[in-house]
Formats: C-alpha cells, structure tokens, sequence
C-alpha cells in the first residue's frame, strides 16, 4: 500500500487498539483488539509549487489499517477536519485519504460512488438513469454500468421512492428460473433441487395478482414446456417404482 498524499509505500507500524467498524457494530463498549497498522515515513515530501523538502503531511497526523482504510491519531483530529478540503482536493491522489493499492480505495467506488441523472418526470412518476461503477485498487474507475430507475411520489410530492418496473421484475424472474434449472441440471438426483424447480411451474395462489407474474408463469409454460413434461414424466415414474 502506498500514502494517498506523497505516493511512498507504507511501513508496518507500531500495534495500536483502535475500533473497526465490525468491532463497533458487534461489541460497542468493548476493548478494541491490537491490531497492525501502517504509516508514512517520507520525510523527503515537496509541497506543490515548492522545492522545500519536508515531511509528508501524513507522516505523523494518520495511520492506515490491513485493508487501507484511514485513522486520525489523537491530536490531530481539528487540523486534518479544518484542511481537509485542501488536503483532498490539491494533494490526495483520487481525493481520497484511504491507502493507495488497497481493498478500502476500490470499495470506495464499488459501494459508495454514486450518480443519477435524471430523464423526465410525467405526473407523479419520473425516470432516471443510475450508475454503477466498479473500481481498482487505486481508486480509479474502471467500469461503468447505466440502469434505468423509476420513480414514484406520493400525492403531495415529498418523497420519492424507487419502483420496480414490469420489464425489470420480470427479467428477474426469468434469471431466478434459469439458475434452479441450471441447478437441477447439475444435480437432478436432488430431491431438494427437483422440488424447488417444480414449485416454478405451479399455479399462483389467488391472491397473487401481479401482471408480471402471470407472464412469467405463462412464460415457463411456453417456452420451457420439455422440462415440464420431463418432471411430470419422472414424477408418474417414481409413482410406479
């Protein structure tokens, strides 16, 4: 792993108790666990638009953890909170203070990089395109994926909410149907496998209305009718064994 601001590769550093997010959610007043961490040690940093050797910003104020993410060491917290917008934006690579060539830089991207730009509204619906992204270990994006959303707001257009469309519910039926059929056949001996397979094929219970259901259920029936007869076949089989 490399430091976010002077690019220099980090050094194991002393075992320090400090919390992981993991160790908060599941034991909150608990003693953090010694853990390793990692630090800077550049001492021949350059400021931008000056020749002055120094230190690197980093060298003493932040350590970094196995998976890169960042830790403010006690003291330091209101100087880094007060330059933090220069310190990003000017000096950090990526704006990010997470190490570089680390698992937490392309999490960074993965999960929390967001985008939506939106298309059109019609009443109380409108449509936007979300991005997806997926990123390397340096904080560069590396894949972007578009997905159209729909959104509906309630009468007095406080708050919107994510709905599923028709096409996008049903394509998800058919990708669910597709990996138990690939499962039972992989596995066909597999009662469990058999029986998750045939339920696909039953009729809806009456409550269930939905339109894209009963597509999808007239879908199977259609264009997946041999795997039908074939487990009706097996069924009258095992009856006469």
């Amino acid at each position: 792993m490399r430091c976010p601001i002077c690019g220099s590769e980090l050094v194991e550093g002393m075992g320090r108790r400090y919390e992981t997010l993991e160790e908060h959610v599941s034991d909150p007043n608990g003693t953090p666990s010694l853990k390793p961490t990692y630090v800077c040690e550049n001492t021949q940093y350059k400021y931008p638009l000056s020749d002055k050797k120094t230190n690197c910003p980093f060298q003493h104020s932040i350590f970094w953890d196995i998976m890169g993410d960042f830790y403010v060491l006690k003291g330091f917290g209101d100087t880094i909170q007060e330059h933090e917008d220069f310190l990003k934006n000017q000096l950090a690579h990526n704006q990010m203070f997470q190490a570089r060539d680390s698992h937490s830089r392309k999490m960074q991207i993965d999960v929390y990089k967001k985008k939506k730009i939106e298309l059109f509204r019609l009443f109380r619906w409108r449509w936007a395109i979300d991005f997806k992204f997926t990123g390397d270990e340096d904080g560069n994006v590396v894949r972007r994926r578009p997905h159209i959303q729909m959104f509906s707001t309630d009468d007095n257009g406080n708050s919107w909410t994510y709905t599923t469309t028709f096409i996008t519910s049903f394509l998800h039926n058919v990708n669910m149907f597709k990996n138990i059929l690939k499962r039972y056949r992989e596995y066909s001996s597999n009662k469990y496998v058999q029986d998750e397979l045939k339920k696909e094929f039953d009729p809806l219970p009456e409550w269930d209305t939905r339109f894209y259901r009963r597509f999808y259920k007239w879908y199977i029936h259609i264009f997946y009718k041999d795997v039908e007869n074939h487990l009706k076949a097996k069924k009258l089989l095992n009856n006469f064994d």
